[in-house]
């Protein structure tokens, strides 16, 4: 083994191409003039074997770690799928208010329409038969207006001629009883 596979640097030996436990060999067998103590090769052996403990650990330990990355992800998409759902069923309700509201307010303008229509339609036709009532009355006011100007007019004589045959025409009726006017 030549010098170049011996290299020092704070107060532990390393060796180019050896594996620690093949150190102690070389250290004992090692034909070389250099001394390497047996303590610090055993303190390096230590260290390795304390390094290689900690790297199981460590992996153990982000096992653990991914494990319980895994259950806080799905404890967090299941609590978002819940908080979807339940948005979604907030977001369905109101819609469903909405346009429960929307046909009632349809209903009730449809209903408030048809009741002015019918109150209209009443108005008109008590309007109507006002007017028809009126115009009778004119008409029953004239006939009587024209009936007595007509009796005005006519002479006593077919005055008289009138009373008796209206005297004739009621049997039973005595002649004192219809009085002249």
């Amino acid at each position: 083994m030549n010098s170049n596979q011996f290299l020092r640097s704070n107060n532990s030996v390393h060796l180019r191409g050896f594996q620690p436990y093949q150190l102690l060999e070389t250290a004992t067998y090692c034909p070389c003039s250099i001394n390497i103590s047996l303590t610090e090769v055993e303190l390096s052996r230590q260290s390795h074997d304390h390094d290689i403990q900690e790297k199981h650990s460590l992996s153990r330990m982000l096992e653990q770690k991914r494990i319980s990355e895994q259950e806080v992800i799905s404890y967090q998409r299941a609590e978002s799928k819940t908080l979807q759902v339940e948005k979604e069923d907030c977001i369905r309700e109101i819609h469903q208010e909405r346009k429960q509201e929307k046909e009632t307010k349809t209903k009730m303008m449809s209903s408030l329409k048809s009741e002015e229509e019918r109150l209209r339609k009443q108005q008109e036709d008590e309007e109507a038969r006002k007017h028809e009532e009126t115009e009778k009355r004119k008409d029953d006011a004239k006939q009587k207006a024209d009936v007595t100007a007509e009796m005005q007019r006519q002479s006593p004589q077919e005055l008289e001629q009138m009373e008796s045959q209206q005297r004739n025409e009621l049997p039973g009726t005595s002649t004192d009883s219809i009085s002249r006017p």
